[in-house]
């Protein structure tokens, strides 16, 4: 049973950073249309704050990105040091992430 909670986990992430993808893609594409059609009238207020929101979407969408492909500067979840199969704390494995500093 908790493998398949773990494989049903692992998959909607999968399915959500596509998910998330495409969307953003979509967004990208029918936005860039936007801009370089001439529009046939003048926007209102209310479809030129959706233009901005748009906009704004992707500049942080872009700046995400960004941070995530720097995974060194950003602060990561230590691994358990308890052993899986004995439900205890793993010692040789603690103690390897402690001096790990003074060898590097």
């Amino acid at each position: 049973r908790d493998t398949m909670d773990a494989l049903r986990e692992q998959s909607r992430r999968v399915y959500v950073a596509n998910r998330v993808e495409k969307v953003l893609d979509l967004t990208r594409t029918i936005y860039n249309e936007e801009q370089r059609a001439k529009p046939l009238h003048k926007l209102s207020q209310s479809e030129l704050m959706e233009r901005e929101k748009e906009k704004r979407i992707l500049e942080l969408a872009d700046e995400y990105q960004k941070l995530a492909d720097e995974p060194d500067e950003h602060y990561h979840m230590p691994d358990a040091y308890l052993d899986e199969q004995k439900g205890r704390l793993d010692r040789a494995k603690k103690e390897s992430v402690l001096y790990q500093r003074y060898g590097d």
